[in-house]
Order: structure tokens, then C-alpha cells, then sequence
């Protein structure tokens, strides 16, 4: 009897980037191949602002973030969670018209909304 032969998968080897995207040392320039949209930079710009405390601009460029994001050439995906989210912030803005103190209930729910 004779074993039976054993076949190899052969994988291709990895796509070499054009000649004219390397730098002089053969590596591929950092910013190459990223792609910018206005979400994007507006959340690099989140980043910053959090991170560094320089600018007052986290919340304006969130905003614009959330704002452009439906302009992405991908569609936009919800996990289940998100809805359950948004099911509790309703519920809290339900509690706020039923509270007695609706002035602290308002600065929460603005706070968890964000």
C-alpha cells in the first residue's frame, strides 16, 4: 500500500505596493492608503481634543463626526445594544417630564445622552 499524498495549499505571496508609493528606504509612507472622510477627521480631532486639553472643541467635532457619518460610502450597521440604548434614553426622557426635580434629571439625561 502506498500513502496517499498530501497536498499542499500554496498561499500567494503578498502584494508588493507600487514602486512610486515606497520611500527611498523600501517602506510604504505612513499616510498611504488611508482613507479620509469628514467623520474621520472630525473624530482625530475628538482625540485631540480629549487627549490634550489644548482646544475646547470635543463636543463641536463629535457632533460634526455624528453628523457626517451617514456620508461614509459604507452602510451604516446598529447592534441590538444601540436599540436597547436608545430604549433607556427614552425611558429617562420620560422620567424627566415625571419628576419632581426635573432641572437635575435634565443634566443627567443630557450627560447619559451624550
Amino acid at each position: 500500500m502506498t500513502a496517499p499524498a498530501v497536498r499542499r495549499r500554496v498561499f500567494p505571496q503578498a502584494t508588493i505596493p507600487a514602486t512610486d508609493a515606497l520611500a527611498d528606504d523600501g517602506n510604504v509612507p505612513f499616510l498611504t492608503g488611508m482613507e479620509w472622510s469628514p467623520a474621520y477627521v472630525a473624530f482625530l480631532c475628538y482625540i485631540f481634543a480629549i487627549v490634550t486639553y489644548r482646544l475646547p472643541i470635543g463636543t463641536a467635532s463629535m457632533v460634526i463626526a455624528l453628523v457626517t457619518l451617514p456620508l461614509e460610502k459604507r452602510p451604516l450597521r446598529f447592534p441590538p445594544l444601540l436599540g436597547w440604548l436608545v430604549a433607556l434614553l427614552v425611558w429617562a426622557a420620560v422620567g424627566w417630564t415625571t419628576t419632581e426635580y426635573p432641572d437635575l434629571v435634565y443634566d443627567n439625561v443630557v450627560e447619559f445622552s451624550k
